[in-house]
């Protein structure tokens, strides 16, 4: 288990031992590569450096800054800044404590951890196209409770499904298209309460499914909730894992859980690598809709 909680000892290679706004720049450009960079109005790739800093399009001749059209460019922040952030959150630090370390507001820090999370959902292209909208901003799926009838909002409910399999000691959190939130309640299956996040036994040979809903919904369905352990539950499973992980926020939202879902996949799946140089590269990924 400590081996998830925490980033591989090695990792420290990975970026330079004093962050300096030369080496952070440095320690991205390698990854990437100086002419992989591509313009963000045009899409074409091997743009040049200007003596300022910034970046012209050989093509459209558009001038831009080196992370334009990338998710670093989401929140405004310094490359040494990203750089330390995201080894804190490969660490599993609270946002409280990388907003003190870092000298910013705690808005501000959270808003950079959500676009980590946006970013490593957008590395999976298919659920990206179906979980987040032009601006590359998660859908929210479940609609606000307004009448007094909840099991009646539950039928009406669009919250996306997903299933849990181990593949050759790999974990695979997958959007299940063929069902919602609505049509799991209504499955014989045996159906486990955590927090926001449901989840249930083995399902046409996954582990289990998963999804969250809201407090009301829960409650009208409680007497559904089973007690005894269920694959998902086991030691080393994805909720044993994900439960020591979630613990540490405040509340999973039925809005955007599924970008944490996301991260504890790759948790799972990187305990034994560095997980900054793999969050460095998903930042750098080009968000169709960003503009500088």
């Amino acid at each position: 288990m400590e081996a998830v909680l925490h980033a591989n000892a090695s990792e420290a290679k990975c970026a330079p031992e004093r962050i300096t706004r030369a080496s952070a720049t440095s320690f991205f450009r390698a990854l990437r590569g100086i002419d992989a960079v591509s313009c963000p109005r045009c899409g074409q790739s091997g743009a040049y450096a200007l003596r300022d800093g910034r970046f012209r399009c050989r093509g459209c001749r558009y001038t831009f800054h080196e992370y334009a059209g990338t998710w670093l460019d989401r929140v405004k922040l310094p490359p040494e800044y990203w750089l330390t952030l995201l080894r804190y959150f490969a660490e599993g630090l609270p946002v409280e404590d990388m907003a003190q370390r870092l000298g910013l507001s705690y808005a501000t820090a959270y808003k950079a951890c959500h676009t980590v999370r946006l970013a490593i959902l957008a590395a999976n292209s298919d659920e990206a196209a179906l979980l987040l909208d032009e601006r590359g901003e998660a859908i929210s799926f479940c609609p606000n409770v307004s009448t007094e009838d909840v099991q009646m909002h539950c039928v009406q409910c669009r919250s996306p499904v997903f299933h849990v399999t181990r593949d050759n000691g790999q974990v695979r959190v997958r959007l299940f298209t063929l069902a919602k939130a609505r049509d799991v309640f209504s499955m014989d299956l045996p159906l486990k309460c955590w927090r926001t996040l449901l989840y249930t036994g083995p399902f046409r040979g996954h582990e289990g499914l998963i999804f969250s809903c809201c407090k009301r919904a829960r409650g009208a369905f409680g007497h559904r909730f089973v007690g005894q352990a269920l694959p998902l539950d086991r030691a080393g499973g994805f909720m044993d894992i994900a439960e020591t992980w979630m613990a540490r926020y405040h509340c999973l939202s039925p809005q955007t859980y599924y970008l944490y879902l996301k991260e504890i996949e790759l948790r799972c799946n990187c305990r034994d690598q560095g997980l900054l140089s793999i969050l460095a590269r998903m930042l750098m990924a080009p968000v169709s809709n960003s503009r500088d």
